[in-house]
């Protein structure tokens, strides 16, 4: 099968990381292509790609805003989601391919792609929570929105709740969960570690990193947590003033993006990670956490019920209840170095083992042919 994912950038991203891990392994067995238009984070290595060029950019951006003014939706996020269509129409037209795999903001767009592209089957694949499309990401597109995806092949979610309300708008919806994209090559073993520790953009709203200063404030001053992750500069500047403000800059310490043996490396020392998410679609890094037999506390969100199985491979604390978040640090603070704690580790690893990608491909490969 020839099959086209489109991405519009691969900064550091959970979403980017995982489209890639999918793409490599269906390329093993398909002729995969790439579609994006800017910013590489990641390595590409064999795969097919069509990046848009920097001079039709500019015209489209500037026929978007042409456009959107006479039709009256003159947004930022229209003329923005306008100039990403334009952009896939001039760089795609023509193309032909089996399936087409459409992600954000591309899923507005089902029946425009149709239009350019020759394909048997387009896709939306989705990320976050339904209300997160909804109200926040579309919230001026709403209609728009709930048409194209009713007019898509299929559905891809990334956990039940999210499907349960896409399925009321498009039938054909199916959950297939996030694969590991890191692998843990030695099992657990790290038994003196006791190491806290956040991966995650610096995105204050959306990563709850606000939420993340209350709580450390509730802490013991000596207790560290390291972040490993970068943002965009203003999000950046605006997360170290925070912790200036709250006198938190020795006690929250930002270690910027981390890859490779690096990230390995990382989530090896860790005893603990810390999800402070207001939402999430499927938090990769938690499972990645968890293969590394890495003890897990975050917020009572759906996607958290899913990846901890309901709570049972993690502690789910009821959504900004800061004291209790911190309790619970220091609760397992004071195991981190029973023999319990360390049973516990282990059985998260075998858990987290049932997300590796050659087994998740068999879901993709299902969704893809029928």
């Amino acid at each position: 099968m020839k099959i086209l994912f489109c991405q519009t950038q691969f900064k550091m991203g959970g979403q980017q990381k995982v489209l890639l891990s999918i793409a490599k392994e269906l390329n093993k067995k398909h002729e995969v292509t790439v579609y994006y238009e800017n910013h590489n984070f990641f390595d590409f290595e064999d795969l097919n790609i069509i990046k848009a060029k920097r001079s039709f950019q500019v015209l489209n951006f500037f026929l978007a805003i042409l456009i959107c003014s006479f039709t009256l939706k003159f947004d930022k996020k229209t003329i923005i989601d306008t100039w990403h269509l334009y952009n896939a129409r001039i760089s795609l037209r023509k193309e032909k391919y089996d399936i087409v795999v459409l992600l954000n903001p591309y899923v507005l767009f089902v029946d425009e792609f149709r239009k350019f592209i020759d394909t048997q089957k387009i896709i939306c694949w989705t990320h976050n929570l339904f209300e997160d499309y909804m109200f926040n990401r579309f919230k001026t597109e709403q209609s728009k929105l709930k048409l194209s995806m009713s007019h898509a092949d299929k559905i891809i979610s990334l956990e039940k709740y999210t499907a349960s309300k896409w399925r009321e708008i498009n039938k054909n919806t199916v959950v297939i969960h996030n694969p590991l994209t890191i692998k843990n090559e030695s099992g657990y073993n790290k038994k003196n570690s006791k190491k806290i520790g956040m991966v995650t953009r610096i995105d204050i709203n959306q990563k709850g990193l606000d939420i993340l200063v209350k709580i450390a404030k509730l802490l013991n001053p000596s207790t560290q947590i390291f972040i490993a992750g970068s943002g965009t500069k203003s999000e950046e500047i605006k997360f170290s003033n925070l912790l200036i403000e709250n006198k938190l800059e020795k006690q929250i310490i930002l270690l910027g993006s981390l890859k490779g043996e690096e990230l390995v490396e990382f989530y090896s020392s860790l005893a603990l990670l810390l999800v402070t998410s207001r939402n999430e679609g499927f938090p990769l890094v938690v499972a990645e956490a968890m293969s590394f037999g890495t003890h897990i506390i975050g917020f009572d969100i759906p996607s958290m019920r899913e990846v901890t199985a309901g709570g049972q491979f993690g502690t789910l604390i009821p959504f900004d209840n800061t004291e209790l978040f911190a309790k619970n640090i220091e609760d397992l603070q004071n195991r981190f170095l029973s023999k319990d704690f360390d049973l516990e580790s282990e059985e998260l690893v075998r858990y987290a083992g049932k997300l590796r990608v050659n087994k998740i491909i068999k879901e993709w490969e299902e969704a893809l042919t029928k």
